[in-house]
């Protein structure tokens, strides 16, 4: 499988759009990890970060939203640092990757992405862009 890294700098409260739709529904790119740090170390500098399928980041963190992937935090406090972040391992990305950085203070933050080209079925091409969508309209 071929590997792709992408990198970046985002400023506070900024959307991105990472990986636009190349019109094959059969090739996908597969989020292996995702690694989020701050431009600078130091109080005040908390990020948070989502990955995203679709442009919808009205909670930042919101695992209910299929359409976001990947979460990840940078805080400092008095004694040390700390960091986490996961990424789904059932999704894929067979249109576009988004990015938000939606740090309280506005901190810039540095992001390193790993992704993993793949051929899908149109069968699993199918499914994933359900999956994108919310897998379905909720019951009233």
């Amino acid at each position: 499988m071929k590997v792709h890294t992408l990198r970046g700098r985002l400023e506070g409260n900024e959307i991105r759009r990472l990986v636009i739709d190349d019109g094959r529904l059969t090739h996908a790119m597969k989020v292996v990890s995702m690694e989020v740090f701050p431009v600078s170390v130091g109080s005040g500098n908390d990020i948070q970060i989502t990955l995203s399928l679709n442009r919808d980041f009205s909670v930042v963190f919101d695992a209910a939203n299929n359409g976001q992937i990947g979460w990840g935090s940078w805080w400092s406090d008095a004694n040390a640092k700390h960091s986490w972040s996961y990424v789904d391992p059932n999704h894929l990305v067979v249109r576009e990757l988004y990015i938000s950085n939606s740090s309280l203070a506005g901190a810039q933050a540095n992001y390193v992405i790993k992704l993993e080209a793949m051929d899908i079925s149109d069968d699993e091409s199918i499914l994933q862009l359900i999956k994108e969508n919310q897998q379905g309209d909720p019951i009233d």
